[in-house]
């Protein structure tokens, strides 16, 4: 069975299909459990399915603290999938020293917000059915059951507690707890380290894997979503001797601070969802279109030349457009007169090569994949899937957005070269990204077949045929 389509990243996705990569029983089953895109049900099956391939004496590592141990690979499995089945059985029993908590959290929130406190999770389940039959799709659930024994001893929410994500369809995304060790096994994917190879380079522009339920409960969405200047990952090979636990699997980048505006450069933990940037930089982030250009080209990077000459070649910093904050250079340059500003340009424009790396391709395209029609205005003109497919490859590594896909169904001699257009479509299912796709095909039946793809596998919004 193939268990690489549920890497998160489709970059780091494709990248392993291209080199004929073959997932250990490790990276199975630490890649299925952390997907973003399968629920806490799939996972289950996944697991059971993993748990019958399995040879009996198979061992994994495991890390607990800075201890490393050798435990039955299917005692492993076994152990998770009884933890899971005894959250799920705890988070739905009904007891009296307990209550629920809900929050909910949309794309466009920095964190969760409160929805309701309720007594049973029957109560839960009759407000969502009431009040929340429509909410959008990138919205996300937690709801807390909280135990009123650690709650009233430390007016600590979160020292006993189970906490659920649920996705915008009210399905368990992810379970965990804090405090309950005694009734629950205490074992997790988190001791298991998985090396994966990445075709990350120094000076690419990465972002985490979107439109998904948010796995990391705890952390703001602005933050965990920044866009960053990828510079180095580690561990750089399968070697985890030195390592404690999956945290340790981390990359390094430059981003900007969404609070104070300033460039930084971190580490961010890492579950295999960093993935090249599909869209335009918001104008508070292009700077980094600066640091991708110097590092891309080997060059030592200074933050103040970067952020300056990203000023001068995109022109999209206005005073209203970020926070006001002491030291920001962005400011800075913003509010100077003419005559500084003019010095400024003057000793920057001299850097024709970085000039040439912002204006060589556009901020977005449309591809027309067809045979024989020519393409009309405005489309980058495909003849064949492979074609196509590389296209968009190129397109997605140099941070160009997609705006449109036009498929033809058949490729008549060019078929010879990837299929008829309906594989395009099955390997951007199979790889998550719905770019919105429009059909201009004259055959009725191959029509019919690639809307049937589409009104299947692509959210409403992106479906225009």
């Amino acid at each position: 069975m193939d268990y690489i389509k549920y890497v998160n990243s489709d970059t780091i996705r494709d990248y392993l299909y291209e080199i004929g990569y073959c997932l250990d029983v490790e990276q199975k089953i630490f890649v299925v459990d952390n997907c973003l895109f399968l629920s806490l049900e799939e996972k289950m099956t996944l697991l059971e399915k993993i748990l019958k391939e399995t040879e009996k004496n198979l061992k994994l590592c495991v890390h607990e603290g800075t201890i490393s141990s050798k435990v039955l690979a299917r005692e492993f499995i076994t152990r998770l999938l009884h933890r899971y089945l005894g959250l799920a059985r705890l988070l739905k029993k009904d007891e009296c020293e307990s209550f629920y908590q809900l929050e909910v959290m949309d794309k466009d929130f920095s964190d969760f917000y409160y929805e309701g406190q309720f007594a049973t999770y029957g109560d839960v389940i009759n407000y969502r059915d009431r009040y929340l039959k429509n909410v959008p799709d990138t919205c996300t659930f937690r709801l807390k059951k909280i135990y009123l024994t650690g709650f009233l001893e430390s007016n600590l929410a979160s020292d006993k507690c189970i906490r659920a994500i649920y996705n915008a369809d009210f399905k368990i995304m992810d379970l965990n707890c804090s405090g309950l060790y005694d009734e629950i096994d205490d074992i997790s994917t988190d001791s298991l380290i998985c090396y994966l190879p990445m075709p990350f380079k120094k000076g690419d522009i990465l972002c985490r894997r979107q439109h998904c339920y948010y796995k990391s409960a705890d952390t703001p969405w602005l933050s965990y979503q920044n866009p960053c200047v990828f510079t180095e990952a580690y561990p750089k090979e399968n070697n985890s001797d030195n390592l404690m636990d999956a945290s340790d699997i981390i990359i390094y980048g430059w981003y900007i601070d969404s609070t104070t505006g300033k460039l930084k450069h971190d580490h961010f933990e890492h579950r295999y969802d960093f993935e090249y940037l599909k869209e335009d930089l918001l104008p508070k982030d292009c700077p980094l279109y600066s640091i991708s250009a110097f590092l891309n080209n080997e060059k030592d990077f200074h933050e103040e030349e970067a952020i300056l000459t990203a000023l001068y070649h995109l022109e999209c910093y206005r005073e209203k457009e970020y926070q006001k904050t002491k030291d920001n250079p962005l400011l800075e340059y913003a509010v100077s007169d003419e005559c500084i500003k003019e010095e400024i340009r003057s000793k920057y424009t001299l850097n024709k090569r970085l000039s040439c790396a912002f204006n060589m391709i556009d901020d977005s395209v449309r591809i027309w994949l067809d045979d024989e029609r020519i393409a009309p205005s405005g489309y980058y003109h495909c003849h064949s899937v492979n074609e196509a497919i590389s296209r968009i490859r190129f397109y997605e590594k140099a941070h160009v957005l997609i705006e449109e896909i036009n498929l033809d169904h058949d490729l008549g001699d060019y078929a010879k070269d990837g299929g008829d257009t309906v594989n395009i479509l099955d390997w951007l299912e199979k790889r998550q990204t719905f770019y919105p796709v429009k059909i201009h095909t004259a055959n009725p039946v191959g029509r019919r077949n690639m809307e049937r793809i589409l009104e299947k596998h692509w959210p409403k919004d992106e479906q225009e045929f």
